[in-house]
């Protein structure tokens, strides 16, 4: 059996070293957030608090992350998964993760496919999210399941997800 030897870019180094350094160092949510920017996640200019976080390294420019989001240490945001169905193919299917403005991922949530978290949305600590989540609900579980909605008659829906910060 022949040894391959992996060729990385420039690119995919810097990316890498960007990664590392974000998990490695102290630093604020806020900063981490601008050094993932930077190391390819599509993150929206604004307030975004980002903890340590394990993103797609192959191809983080499929992630989409809205402005006013939290997402906490150890959660691990996924664009590629592997085609089990096909035993005899080796098949890695790419998709696009948007994650909604003013968002909140809790502790070690894990998305392992192409989904949609809508705005406002919140997600349960230790859930894995497999599918689309609508915005303003609450899901948590694994497989993720609807637990309920944030907003009631009595309290309604904000108009405009520009009104928070």
């Amino acid at each position: 059996m022949e040894s391959v030897k992996r060729i990385y870019s420039l690119k995919v180094i810097i990316r890498l070293c960007l990664f590392f350094i974000a998990k490695i160092l102290p630093m604020s949510g806020y900063t981490r957030a601008k050094l993932y920017r930077m190391a390819g996640v599509d993150i929206e200019k604004g307030k975004v608090r980002c903890g340590i976080i394990h993103f797609d390294t192959i191809h983080p420019e499929n992630i989409h992350i809205g402005k006013g989001c939290e997402i906490v240490d150890g959660c691990t945001l996924l664009s590629h998964f592997y085609d089990i169905s096909e035993m005899h193919t080796h098949s890695h299917f790419r998709g696009e993760i948007y994650i909604g403005r003013n968002v909140y991922l809790g502790t070690n949530v894990i998305i392992v496919k192409s989904i949609t978290i809508g705005d406002g949305a919140v997600v349960g600590a230790g859930s894995i999210v497999n599918k689309d989540i609508p915005p303003y609900q609450v899901w948590a579980g694994v497989p993720a399941k609807f637990i309920k909605n944030r907003y009631t008659e009595s309290n309604p829906i904000p108009l405009s997800t520009d009104d928070f910060k």
